[in-house]
């Protein structure tokens, strides 16, 4: 009350289009104030609960604020639920939306930031790996990485292509949610958006998924951002359906195997 020290600890609970908290009858008539308790981490949320709110405090957050748990639902690898440590009413759910062959990440990537080269010959092998020598079996096809992503990327064709659907959630309702698939870099792994969901490399920087693809991994967000700009740079359809069609770059065999990077296969 406004002229008491008397304190109540109570819950706020959901009630018709907003929310109360029971007091004693004994208090009827009387003027009360009500603020929100003071929360032990200063990096707690304060109600009320807005966009804003849950975009800034993901955008400060690092994979080390999240602790992931798996349930008994939970059956494909990267299906959990990361719960914020600094506010238990604030987690990302993870379920899988369908089993992918991974074609959707080789699409966006080949031609652009990596390559492959069919039946490479001796003399390509020894001109332009470090690795290879005549005692060893030719290759295939041989996996070729830009310089610009060589260092953020894990070796070529190592890639998730499952796609899973990440619902931000406070006190156990859904606000936000986003589809990624999932591709391992060197330092952790990069969150892939549905490039055709967003007009712009900006426009997907803008928002609360491109936060919760930073928030949830070991990558660093340099790296992240390297690889997508080396992306848009490349000729990535954002704002489009993606085309299956292989190459975007009018680059030459010798080209490639000039510029790329060509790590031995594990």
């Amino acid at each position: 009350m406004a002229d008491d020290d008397t304190q109540l600890e109570r819950e706020v609970k959901e009630f018709g289009n907003g929310a109360h908290a029971t007091v004693p009858r004994e208090w009827l008539g009387e003027t009360v104030v009500i603020r929100p308790a003071e929360e032990n981490s200063s990096k707690a949320l304060q109600p009320p609960i807005t966009t804003e709110k849950l975009h800034s405090t993901l955008k400060d957050a690092s994979r080390e604020d999240f602790t992931r748990e798996i349930r008994n639902s939970d059956n494909y690898p990267r299906e959990g639920e990361y719960q914020y440590d600094h506010d238990l009413r604030l987690s990302i759910d993870v379920e899988l939306v369908y089993e992918n062959d991974t074609a959707g990440i080789h699409d966006a990537e080949e031609g652009r930031v990596t390559h492959l080269i069919d039946r490479p010959t001796e003399e390509e092998l020894l001109e332009h790996t470090e690795w290879w020598d005549t005692s060893m079996r030719q290759p295939e096809t041989l996996g070729c990485i830009d310089p610009a992503v060589s260092g953020v990327l894990d070796q070529y064709g190592i890639t998730y292509g499952d796609l899973y659907h990440y619902t931000i959630k406070w006190n156990g309702g859904g606000k936000r949610s986003f589809d990624f698939s999932n591709r391992l870099a060197a330092e952790g792994r990069f969150y892939l958006p549905i490039w055709s969901r967003y007009d712009s490399l900006q426009d997907y920087k803008d928002s609360s998924a491109y936060r919760v693809a930073t928030a949830l991994t070991e990558a660093p967000e340099e790296d992240y951002l390297k690889y997508l700009n080396t992306l848009t740079e490349r000729g990535i359809n954002w704002g489009e359906r993606e085309k299956r069609d292989g190459a975007t770059r009018d680059v030459s065999r010798e080209d490639i195997l000039e510029e790329s990077t060509i790590p031995a296969p594990k």
